[in-house]
């Protein structure tokens, strides 16, 4: 997004890249991970249909198949963006880059060697799966994010050490493709720094749906053999005294966050700054305090998702261009689990908002009271509003439930409005939709006009 913004601004623009354009998301991320978890989503709703009174064999998984479904989806946007970087005049080069002094980046295996100079540059290298101490990735039985998208979990004793947005995502796709899976969490809760209500009923339904679930454990020992890996692990109320309790899985998930990829760009002869994580420090535009130079995306940490990342990077290019570009708001990130149920939120909860000293309420309401949640057959969920009650501002909105990703930007329009609630509150939504879970929310209380 930062070379077609660059571009439209009348930009001259080199685009250094490694691997293939579209990045990690596009690839290794985000567009094959939901794909996969549509696919779990389809099995699900078969599962489930009897009652709607439509009988169906159990499911035969052809996994091959459904690796090049979405393979498909990921070459058909792999192609457009090519076309569209081209279309804008975007030179493309296929190397590993580094910076090579002020203004420069060097292009690492090129020959004769290659340097490209420019006025301002941009770095956006993403992150890399976070290595868990001692037990680096074989690939083979201690596996990382790319590794699962190709792996067939049909049959296999699958256990996933983190239970943030990767790990939980996996659960589900692993599970509905005939794993056996455990995940394991550190904290007392999956999705540390969601909202806890939220996170309950989502681990509640992945419970119902398989998915063993082991919080407030943390892991003393791994030792990897040729036929699977054993941990060692210590639960949160147990003594030092206690014996540790053993478990094995034939395969081992690492997904305990992402590192940012800074080790190959030569950040310290340009003086850039890293912080304790490793991230790249910058100001509220990208810039990281050398002239001409500004970071983006998962490289200066932070949300970590590519819709962010998009955004950081058109902040940064309307920087150089010498525009005012509003910087982002880390509390209009909105963000998503794309399991089924969805978990989404953005904005603050409502302890936020009182520790703020904001006069906020909450209000709540239940998916089995909506009517297209129960022609789903998806009556499990909430959504839940917080409300400045002064000034009728939406400070907040989360969920759980059917197609919520999908309203969730309603939400995130009317957070950056000053009476966004109120707003809300006297629009019409069609009926039946799940997007009127916002208007049923708010409805029953009236804000300031």
């Amino acid at each position: 997004m930062g070379a077609l913004r660059a571009s439209e601004l009348g930009m001259r623009v080199a685009l250094v890249e490694s691997g293939k354009v579209g990045g990690v998301c596009l690839h290794k991320g985000c567009i094959p991970t939901k794909s996969l978890l549509e696919i779990s989503a389809l099995i699900q709703k078969t599962s489930g249909s009897a009652a709607n009174g439509l009988h169906y064999d159990p499911p035969r998984i052809d996994h091959s198949q459904i690796m090049a479904f979405g393979q498909s989806v990921v070459n058909r946007l792999h192609q457009g963006i090519r076309h569209l970087l081209k279309t804008a005049g975007v030179v493309t080069f296929e190397s590993l880059g580094h910076l090579a002094g002020l203004g420069k980046v060097a292009l690492d295996g090129s020959s004769p060697a290659s340097v490209l100079e420019s006025k301002n540059i941009l770095l956006a290298t993403g992150s890399s799966p976070k290595v868990f101490p001692g037990l680096p990735f074989d690939h083979e039985r201690v596996i990382d994010s790319s590794d699962a998208l190709s792996f067939n979990p049909s049959g296999k004793r699958i256990g996933i050490l983190g239970g943030g947005v990767v790990g939980v995502e996996f659960s589900q796709i692993f599970t509905s493709l005939g794993g056996s899976v455990t995940i394991l969490e550190r904290e007392r809760f999956l999705l540390p720094g969601e909202d806890p209500e939220l996170v309950s009923i989502l681990s509640r339904e992945l419970d119902r749906q398989g998915v063993v679930l082991r919080c407030g454990v943390s892991v003393r020992t791994i030792n990897r053999t040729d036929k699977g890996v054993f941990l060692s692990l210590q639960p949160e109320n147990a003594s030092k005294e206690d014996p540790p309790e053993e478990v094995f899985f034939e395969y081992l998930l690492v997904a305990i966050g992402r590192t940012p990829n800074t080790a190959s760009l030569n950040l310290e002869s340009a003086g850039v700054t890293l912080s304790p994580d490793g991230s790249v420090q910058v100001d509220a535009s990208g810039w990281t305090g050398v002239e001409g130079l500004y970071a983006a995306g998962d490289l200066i940490g932070g949300a970590m998702l590519a819709h962010a990342a998009s955004h950081e990077a058109i902040v940064c290019v309307e920087k150089m261009a010498g525009l005012d570009p509003v910087p982002i708001d880390p509390f209009t990130v909105p963000r998503v689990v794309y399991t089924h149920p969805e978990l989404v939120s953005v904005g603050m909860t409502l302890d936020q908002a009182q520790k703020k000293g904001i006069p906020a309420i909450q209000k709540k309401f239940p998916m089995m009271a909506n009517g297209r949640s129960l022609i789903h057959g998806d009556r499990r969920g909430i959504v839940k509003v917080v409300v400045d009650e002064q000034s009728g501002a939406l400070l907040g909105f989360g969920g759980v439930g059917p197609g919520l990703s999908e309203i969730l930007p309603v939400a995130t329009l009317a957070i950056g409005l000053p009476d966004g609630a109120n707003r809300l509150s006297h629009s019409i939504f069609p009926h039946p939709t799940v997007a009127e879970t916002i208007w049923d929310a708010l409805r029953t209380r009236s804000f300031p006009t």
